[in-house]
This record gives structure tokens, sequence and C-alpha cells, in this order.
């Protein structure tokens, strides 16, 4: 495994497939050992809708590894497909699972906190607890750790609205000042655009994709540091 672990992080893509077309382009020449996607691929799409949007998106990115969450605009059916990424190379999707690449564990929970709009993958805070916690024990004797989340953490950069709203997740918030992940990847406050710190863990929202936003990460691994890059596709 190379010592430079390149990341491409994307989100909210919301059915916009001109957007993955306009990714394709501009990264027709670069590889990434991980591409990870934080939900909201379709806009109350269909589950073929989804299988859509994840073609596409595996055609547009050269990568080792592609690992997606679900958004809670995303069909909650998918989440019971087994055979979803079967026919696409190194895919997985997660919820409240990890999956190892090397001896790196990336852990994922897709999904929305309860709203008032009724969307199709909500939660409470404590079923968002039992998510992490079985994240928590399969990831446990591993180092170097990536959580993948739709929903952003609590009071952070990440999780503020244009209402001044700070609308993420308190049970996130406690597992990531807790378990200290190298990263939280997130997405679905599409104003909130940005990186923070929690702790020890950096936080990222890279941002709608549908708005041509995406995020690179760059993990040093023998000098122990980490260069993120917000970026638009041009």
């Amino acid at each position: 495994m190379s010592e430079n672990i390149k990341l491409l992080v994307i989100s909210d893509i919301h059915g916009h497939l001109e957007a993955i077309d306009k990714l394709k382009k501009c990264l027709m020449d670069k590889h990434y050992e991980i591409f990870i996607i934080c939900g909201d691929l379709t806009h109350f799409g269909s589950p073929n809708e989804l299988k859509e949007v994840l073609y596409a998106l595996s055609n547009a990115v050269s990568y080792d590894l592609m690992v997606f969450v679900l958004g809670n605009c995303d069909p909650y059916t998918v989440l019971e497909d087994k055979n979803l990424c079967s026919d696409m190379s190194a895919c997985r999707l997660l919820h409240g699972d990890v999956v190892l690449w090397h001896d790196i564990a990336i852990g994922g929970v897709g999904g929305g906190l309860i709203s008032p709009f009724g969307t199709l993958i909500e939660y409470d805070e404590d079923e968002f607890s039992a998510f992490l916690d079985s994240i928590m024990r399969k990831w446990a004797s591993t180092k170097t750790r990536i959580l993948v989340t739709h929903t952003p953490p609590y009071n952070t950069k990440v999780d503020l609205t244009h209402f001044g709203e700070h609308i993420g997740s308190l049970a996130l918030r406690n597992f990531i000042l807790k378990e200290a992940p190298l990263l939280n990847l997130c997405g679905h406050v599409h104003e909130a655009r940005g990186i923070d710190r929690l702790g020890e863990s950096y936080i990222v929202n890279p941002g709608p994709l549908r708005k041509g936003y995406y995020a690179d990460v760059l993990i040093r691994r023998r000098e122990g540091k980490i260069k993120i890059n917000l970026k638009e596709v041009k």
C-alpha cells in the first residue's frame, strides 16, 4: 500500500447526472485509492434511479474502492438489497457496518435525523447511537478510522443552516469525540460546505456535487499528516 492515500469525497448529487459527467471530465487523469459518497445520490428517487447514479459514478472516477452511504432523499428499500453493487467494481454500501481497506477501517451510517419534512430515511438520536455502537465494535482493533455519514455532527461549521440553526446529530458528535476517527466525511447541509475539527478528528462537508463541489483528501501516512482541499468542477 502506498504511503500516500488519496480520497475523493462527494455528496448530494440528487440525481444530477450532468454533474457526474462534469466531474468525469475534470478528473479523467486522476486516480484515487478510495472514492467516498456521503449520500443523497437521488432526489426521492427509485432503486433503479439510484443504481443508474451509482453506475455513472463508478464509470466517472478511477479508484480502488468505492464506498457510499444513503441520504435522507434516497430509497429506503435499497438497504435490504444485498446485490446492489454486485456487478460494480469494489463497491460497498455502508450502514452501521465497516469495510477494511488494508489497515484502514471505514465505517458508515446513512440517513438524516427525524425532521418535519418526513423524508425517506430518517432516524432519531437513539437509532443513530445504535448504528454507531455497531461501528465501534467492528473497528475496535483498527487504529486508522474513517467515518462516513450523511448527517453532520451537531454544533460544527458543517451543520449550520442559512437560518443560523445547527441541525446535526448529537449522538454523532459524542461518538466522534469518544472514538476520534481520523475523518468524518458528511453532507446533507448544502450551505455548510467546509472543514472543521472536533476533538482530534477532521470533519469535512464537500458541498453538493449537483452544484459542482467536491473534496479531495491526501493522507500522508509516514508523516502522520492530512491535507484537505475543497474543490469545484471547472
